[in-house]
């Protein structure tokens, strides 16, 4: 972990939050003041939970969300987890793209919750080849937004475009536009959005090929269109 004043600066943190074996974390702090971090596992999505604010978790047993649920054998870590309209939260993700994979087909699912431990898969795909939107997804971020709809950030492997797409009920999205972040010279992928003071949203996302790369973000007005 790392920590910064202004969202823009970060120090290092020394040690490390869980052990080997979990990735692609996402932090959301609890009703009762402690810290659940998602982050994929072997299976599917596990979770720890920390009591000191976020810098000591133990893990949690079991799984979040099961990659059999979904037919796959692995899943990415969690999107933004996102309050829906009917006050349930909801997590998306995708199947895990592997090393080497190429650009094979990938989709995005989601499953939602009513206390944020025991979740339920949501049917359907929400991105993908089985999807009304059939282009391919992966590793999603989401974002609530004022009127309610739920806006999704995803990467697409064939045409190197980080997209976006806005549903109204978080579930059923029917339209979505290049964010211009991302190309095949300098690919942008796993996004993470955060909604500052005052409604802006900060996107961080990775930006770099195959080799390697470094953490980039970029600043919206927060208000739609994307």
């Amino acid at each position: 972990s790392a920590t910064s004043i202004n969202g823009l600066t970060f120090t290092m943190e020394s040690g490390g939050r869980l052990p080997e074996g979990y990735g692609q974390p996402r932090a959301i702090k609890l009703s009762d003041g402690r810290v659940r971090l998602f982050a994929n596992t072997g299976d599917g999505i596990g979770s720890g939970v920390s009591e000191d604010g976020g810098i000591t978790f133990s893990a949690e047993s079991g799984v979040r969300v099961s990659a059999s649920s979904f037919g796959v054998t692995q899943l990415t870590g969690p999107s933004n987890i996102v309050r829906t309209s009917d006050g349930r939260w909801r997590m998306y993700f995708s199947d895990l793209p592997l090393p080497g994979g190429g650009p094979i087909p990938h989709s995005i699912h989601s499953a939602s919750s009513s206390d944020l431990y025991s979740w339920s898969p949501d049917f359907g795909a929400r991105i993908g080849p089985l999807a009304t939107l059939s282009g391919n997804g992966e590793h999603p971020a989401a974002i609530a937004n004022g009127d309610g709809s739920i806006s999704l950030f995803y990467f697409r492997n064939d045409t190197f475009q980080l997209m976006v797409a806005t549903s109204a009920d978080g579930l059923e999205f029917t339209a979505e536009s290049d964010t211009g972040l991302s190309s095949n010279v300098s690919m942008a992928n796993d996004p993470d959005l955060v909604r500052l003071p005052g409604g802006a949203v900060r996107m961080y996302y990775n930006e770099g090929t195959e080799a390697g790369g470094r953490i980039y973000s970029a600043l919206h007005p927060g208000v739609l269109p994307w």
